[in-house]
């Protein structure tokens, strides 16, 4: 019933859903967490009443704020901690109730992003197998495996649900053109939506799928109908919030824009390897809860920052207008994907968690776009560039320190890893859009290219 490959994927399946069950039932350092950011949210929220933004800063989306709030909703003392932390001051012991209460908020935190881990890696692996048979196995690998050196954050951060967001919105996509169905065409676009309602990024990749579907779909009605959707519900968790926030629920933004060229960035760690040959005066501070590197070159290469990864965004879409049309549904979906990797390759901030969904999103475009027979390569580099990254945060930092060359020199030939990954992937689109005939990057069954019904 099932071919050697895909015997092989199921089992993959469920050797790494049995490594996930034991890593997450041994947990992760609580230095590593970020749920120490979200809990004091979730208890303002649902302790004392308060609504975010308008009363509170906080530094996401509406669409992520359920995700960090709920699980506060099941623990102890409730509506009575927040007094307990208000009073609370640095130095100060941390009171019992506070602390037991955490402890119950973390746990629930993490079940939901392990729940998130394990459909993805369900999901995926059929995917895989559906749309990219050759090297499924290999790729399941590389994505399980990789998701397993972030394993002291992977499920204290909110990044999985950013990585299923994608996913089913990849999924649906391709099972539009595939199938011909209006309703799955839908469905990529509200996943989408979601995806940038809850913590924006996703929003690099719906350039590439909206210059598809213009050219894949000739109805108008259709087109604008498609795009409206996506559009509602990306703002949808807003306007939910409006009558209480209003302009506010996007204060976030400011948070953003104001923040400079992190520590593990490829500016912030250019900076760092001046600094480190004495070429460059610079210096690390604790900011927004981060690490920057700040120097006189820093304001002007957060500057730089936003124009390559505009030039590079840019370079990953054109092809899509470009290709072959029988080629443009599968084009797009890895556009969208490469998309995601210049935003963290050239981004002013490169936080760990950004590589759980620049990770999968790296194997998805590698199988889409390369040939078969580079795809190997590729992804042996893909799951270096995530193993360095699981490396330098947390242990990196703290067994080596900031200030170490050997950090500052892991951090750099992990971003080079990174770039050169990207510029393979946007080369390789480029390619297929350059070729009169589409070659060895044709996929097996030509996309549909008339209107989906």
């Amino acid at each position: 019933m099932f071919s050697p490959k895909a015997r092989a994927l199921w089992v993959l399946v469920v050797l790494f859903l049995g490594l996930r069950v034991v890593f997450f039932g041994v947990g992760s350092p609580p230095v590593a967490s970020d749920v120490k950011f979200y809990f004091p949210y979730a208890v303002r929220a649902v302790d004392a009443g308060q609504v975010p933004s308008r009363d509170f800063e906080v530094e996401y989306p509406p669409g992520s704020w359920p995700v960090m709030f709920w699980p506060r909703l099941l623990g102890p003392e409730p509506g009575k901690l927040w007094p307990l932390l208000a009073q609370l001051r640095p130095g100060q012991p941390v009171p019992p109730e506070l602390l037991r209460a955490y402890e119950h908020y973390r746990v629930w935190f993490r079940r939901q992003m392990f729940l998130l881990d394990l459909v993805g890696l369900v999901l995926m692996a059929w995917a895989l197998r559906r749309w990219a048979p050759e090297k499924a196995p290999l790729a399941l690998a590389v994505y399980a495996a990789g998701g397993l050196t972030l394993v002291p954050i992977l499920y204290d951060r909110l990044d999985l649900g950013v990585w299923l967001l994608v996913l089913a919105g990849v999924v649906c996509w391709f099972m539009a053109w595939h199938r011909q169905q209006l309703r799955w065409l839908a469905a990529s676009a509200t996943w989408w939506g979601l995806g940038i309602s809850y913590k924006l990024v996703p929003g690099v990749g719906v350039p590439a799928l909206a210059i598809a579907l213009w050219r894949l779909q000739p109805r108008w009605k259709i087109r604008l109908g498609i795009l409206a959707l996506g559009a509602g519900a990306a703002l949808a968790p807003f306007a939910l919030w409006w009558p209480w926030t209003g302009w506010k629920a996007f204060g976030f933004l400011s948070y953003h824009a104001q923040r400079g060229t992190q520590y593990e960035s490829l500016w912030g760690n250019l900076q760092a390897v001046l600094a480190l040959g004495g070429l460059l005066p610079a210096q690390t501070q604790h900011v927004a809860k981060a690490v920057d590197v700040s120097s006189a070159w820093a304001q002007g290469l957060v500057m730089l920052s936003y124009l390559a990864t505009l030039a590079a965004l840019l370079a990953s879409v054109w092809p899509v207008a470009k290709a072959p049309k029988q080629l443009v549904a599968k084009l797009a979906a890895g556009a969208a994907c490469v998309s995601l990797l210049w935003l963290v390759s050239l981004g002013k901030v490169l936080s760990p968690q950004f590589l759980i969904w620049a990770g999968p999103a790296a194997v998805m475009a590698t199988v889409l776009i390369l040939p078969p027979d580079q795809q190997t390569r590729w992804l042996m580099m893909v799951f270096l560039a995530w193993a360095l990254t699981g490396a330098i945060f947390p242990w990196g930092y703290l067994y080596w320190g900031l200030h170490s060359w050997r950090l500052i020199l892991l951090v750099a030939l992990r971003n080079a890893l990174l770039v050169a990954l990207s510029l393979r992937l946007t080369w390789a689109l480029w390619q297929v859009a350059l070729k009169s005939s589409p070659g060895e990057v044709a996929p097996k069954r030509s996309l549909p290219t008339h209107e989906a019904a």
